[in-house]
């Protein structure tokens, strides 16, 4: 069985400030509490067992009850659904729609064998998935490359490390001047980039190589960039120039 262990050290003791106070705080209080409970009580009905769905509500409801908002919450429930739904209908490898995401919600909520057992299976799984994956697997961060990264940037197991290193590898294969990512956050460069640089940031052995994919993505993107604002602003706007100084 999963055991949650939320630790959630800027939820306790942290100097939180209050914008409201009295009957406003009290309505507040009330509608935050009608939120959570709808959240909580909606996870009754199957759903995906994914960040977008079962996995990310039981992250929901994990954070709401350490904050006080919700009681009674059957976290490692929420997770032992995610997982038996996910067997029978198997999921692609995505942060938002798959395995990583899945994957990220119990490394994150829960401990103990069981919970090692099922993370080690979804290793497995992702890193299987990426050796067999197409040369044009998706890069973004709802569903590709970039989300995987994500899922891993903090994951310091064996298995994480191998993981890590064959998404970064993947992404070092990128033509990026032909790939030409739009700039969004779901689908785009933004993604990309915040990936790369959680990366540099959380793991010091593969830092060098992430901040080499990081600066050669954000040259191919300011000299995208600067093109389109060349050709489709008037410099007196101030856009162009404040790019071309990137």
């Amino acid at each position: 069985m999963l055991i949650p262990h939320l630790q959630a050290p800027h939820l306790a003791g942290a100097a939180w400030q209050p914008l409201l106070d009295g009957g406003e705080r009290d309505r507040a209080l009330e509608l935050v509490w009608q939120i959570g409970k709808a959240v909580r009580d909606w996870q009754e009905a199957p759903s995906a067992p994914t960040l977008l769905g079962g996995a990310g509500i039981a992250v929901f409801c994990a954070y709401g009850e350490a904050a006080g908002v919700l009681e009674r919450v059957d976290v490692a429930g929420m997770l032992a659904g995610c997982v038996a739904r996910a067997g029978e209908a198997g999921l692609p490898v995505g942060l938002w729609n798959g395995c990583a995401g899945l994957r990220w919600a119990i490394a994150h909520l829960a401990e103990g064998d069981a919970a090692a057992a099922i993370t080690a299976r979804l290793d497995a799984a992702i890193a299987l998935a990426l050796e067999s994956a197409p040369a044009d697997m998706a890069f973004d961060l709802y569903s590709g490359l970039a989300g995987v990264l994500l899922a891993y940037a903090d994951d310091d197991s064996p298995a994480g490390r191998g993981i890590v290193q064959a998404v970064l590898d993947r992404l070092a294969a990128i033509d990026w001047a032909n790939a030409r990512p739009t700039a969004g956050c779901a689908h785009g460069v933004a993604g990309v980039v915040a990936a790369l640089a959680g990366v540099a940031s959380a793991r010091p052995a593969l830092a060098d190589p992430a901040r080499r994919l990081l600066r050669a993505l954000v040259r191919q993107v300011r000299h995208d960039w600067m093109y389109h604002f060349h050709n489709s602003l008037d410099d007196s706007t101030g856009l162009y120039a404040i790019v071309r100084e990137m």
